[in-house]
């Protein structure tokens, strides 16, 4: 819904002070405004409690609470001097509707008589303050969730959801499903050790592989040393599609990719957004932050003129990042009637998927935590397991912590057969090499793994150095 998106941006960048954030600073601090607002609605928070909520919360913010709930008071007041409501208002303003007129709600009811409700765990008080007043006094509804993947606390859904639900609705039958029919036995100790849970029970009887635990010199060499075992597995039989690599943050996952594309290892999802490619941000760069009609006007015709030729022929398998580019422009001039630089920057932000396309065919996917949820692979790559990145160094209340532990959880869980975990002693953050530390997590998996007779293998520079003579010397012998 880009155009609903960029309207929200325009109110917001008339609501809120100017102050020292000019082009894409000031771009990126309304951003991060609209998220607030939409946490805070999503938590049932108005504007005056919003300061003790995001304390209590542990909200990391670029600017002070206080001007948040200024800008979030204001924002309110303009849209009701407007008379035009936000996707947010929808759920309030039909939980309020339900509640306060009674014809309407038992219009409603009869049409609406059996719920189903699934991954219960990501809803927000908002969405669940809707189903309670759509439910009235019926208790027809019938929800599935798991405690233990609640990971979007950070954007509002309420963790204890799954914990309270029987309270809240008396007389529910709850059915425990604690049986995990993806991962191997191992992979589920390993996973559940994590959480303290030994409920879970793996139904693959057949025993699999031990998860390790790998200490590297620095990122550079966790990244390679990845690759290639990816690399490997594809020698030995494994598509590539069946291997995923996942990361805490997206920044991590350059110097992946960059490892995978040494070693010739094909990517399905690189986690990088379209906008970051460098032809498209050089295309964008003069009219990324305009908000003047006229003046992208000159710029898409320039655009069209120069790479429209190639968006139709048959000669090019597949288009480059600037004939795609093209497409996009056109699409965006046939929806927006007022098009703008600032206007088309956030429909692609929409239009191409922020952190990467799943475009198919056999390739590796490079992913975050939060993106592999609901996903699966043969074998998984789980790096970068250090201090600050798991849990994030921002994460300072139980809550969060909580948090941290079940999205790793989550990561570890994606893995059916093989799952690989690491962490580097060095890595390159801000141009400088930064002494890193292992996270606490890897401790009660570690645990876990020693009890199943396994080693957490932390090759020394000795073991390095055979195994790479081990690998020269075959590769002699395929050679001859």
């Amino acid at each position: 819904m880009p155009v609903v998106l960029d309207a929200k941006h325009r109110l917001l960048d008339r609501v809120t002070p100017t102050g020292d954030r000019p082009g894409d600073s000031r771009r990126s601090h309304l951003t991060q405004l609209a998220g607030e607002i939409e946490w805070a609605k999503a938590r049932r928070v108005a504007p005056a409690g919003y300061e003790e909520a995001a304390r209590s919360a542990g909200r990391r913010l670029s600017r002070g609470a206080g001007e948040v709930a200024a800008v979030y008071e204001a924002y309110e007041a303009e849209k009701r001097r407007r008379g035009v409501v936000d996707l947010d208002d929808l759920l309030e303003r039909l939980t309020d509707e339900l509640l306060g007129d009674a014809d309407f709600a038992a219009a409603s009811r009869w049409r609406l008589r059996h719920f189903f409700v699934d991954e219960l765990q990501d809803a927000n008080p908002a969405q669940l303050a809707l189903l309670d007043a759509w439910l009235g006094d019926s208790v027809d509804l019938f929800a599935v969730g798991d405690a233990r993947q609640a990971i979007y606390g950070w954007n509002g859904a309420d963790p204890e959801a799954m914990a309270s639900f029987a309270t809240v609705h008396p007389g529910t039958t709850t059915l425990a499903l604690t049986a995990n029919y993806r991962s191997t036995s191992e992979i589920v100790r390993a996973a559940s050790a994590l959480l303290g849970d030994r409920s879970t029970r793996a139904m693959r009887t057949a025993p699999g592989a031990h998860p390790t635990i790998r200490r590297y010199a620095n990122d550079r060499e966790e990244a390679e040393e990845v690759a290639r075992a990816m690399a490997d597995a594809h020698a030995s039989g494994r598509e590539w599609a069946q291997c995923a690599v996942l990361t805490r943050t997206n920044a991590q996952l350059a110097t992946l990719s960059d490892a995978c594309g040494r070693f010739a290892v094909p990517l399905r999802n690189a986690g990088r957004s379209y906008l970051d490619l460098p032809e498209v941000a050089r295309l964008l760069a003069g009219i990324r932050t305009s908000n003047q009609t006229q003046a992208f006007r000159v710029w898409s015709e320039s655009l069209i003129a120069a790479y429209g030729g190639g968006t139709g022929g048959d000669t090019s398998p597949k288009p480059s990042a600037a004939e795609l580019l093209v497409g996009y422009v056109q699409e965006f001039v046939a929806l927006e009637p007022v098009p703008t630089g600032a206007g088309l920057v956030t429909y692609l932000r929409e239009a191409t998927d922020p952190a990467g396309t799943r475009e198919g065919g056999d390739g590796v996917d490079l992913l975050t935590f939060h993106r592999a949820k609901g996903l699966e692979w043969d074998a998984v790559w789980v790096v970068g397991l250090e201090e600050g990145f798991v849990p994030l160094a921002h994460a300072s209340t139980a809550a969060q912590l909580a948090e941290e532990r079940r999205l790793l959880y989550v990561a570890l869980t994606r893995a059916r057969d093989v799952l690989h975990c690491s962490w580097a002693a060095v890595r390159q953050m801000r141009g400088r090499p930064i002494d890193r530390r292992r996270s606490p997590f890897l401790d009660p998996i570690e645990g876990a793994l020693t009890s199943l007779g396994a080693s957490t293998f932390e090759p020394t520079q000795r073991a390095r150095a055979g195994i790479a003579a081990s690998r020269a010397a075959l590769r002699r012998t395929r050679g001859g």
